[in-house]
């Protein structure tokens, strides 16, 4: 596995969080097609250049990749898409992920919450949205993970 935990969780941004926890994981690489709120947590994979980023045209490439890895190598696929189009594209993809029993890890950008729920563009309920295909759903109060 990789690095270990050094801080709490709760002392760090949610983005930095995110890539210490797949390293510390021992996560080879992440797979996906991003989009501008995805944009941070790309950031903080350039600091460590052991966690490779296969960039895919779509979504659906993406989450295809990541159940075919965690089907061959039996063990956790990490995907990145964007926003409400983003998880939209992948629903099926995870579909077949649960079906073949893929442990599949998605992470999606989500837009300011200060805009959710004003029918603000490419913003959803995406925990609604993925929770009928995953075994859990779930979406952090803000960005800076406090």
């Amino acid at each position: 596995p990789g690095p270990s935990l050094r801080r709490p969780l709760s002392a760090i941004p949610f983005r930095r969080a995110i890539v210490d926890v797949l390293l510390a994981q021992g996560v080879p690489s992440t797979v996906g097609n991003p989009g501008s709120t995805g944009v941070p947590i790309l950031d903080e994979l350039v600091d460590p250049p052991q966690l490779p980023y296969l960039l895919t045209l779509h979504e659906a490439v993406a989450v295809a990749i990541g159940d075919g890895f965690a089907r061959l190598a039996r063990r956790p696929a990490v995907v990145s898409v964007h926003a409400t189009p983003g998880v939209s594209n992948i629903l099926g993809g995870l579909f077949l992920a649960q079906s073949h029993r893929s442990p599949v890890v998605v992470l999606a950008g989500q837009q300011d919450s200060r805009l959710l729920g004003r029918r603000a563009f490419l913003a959803s309920d995406l925990v609604a949205q993925a929770a009928q295909f995953t075994k859990l759903a779930a979406q952090p109060a803000t960005a800076e993970g406090r």
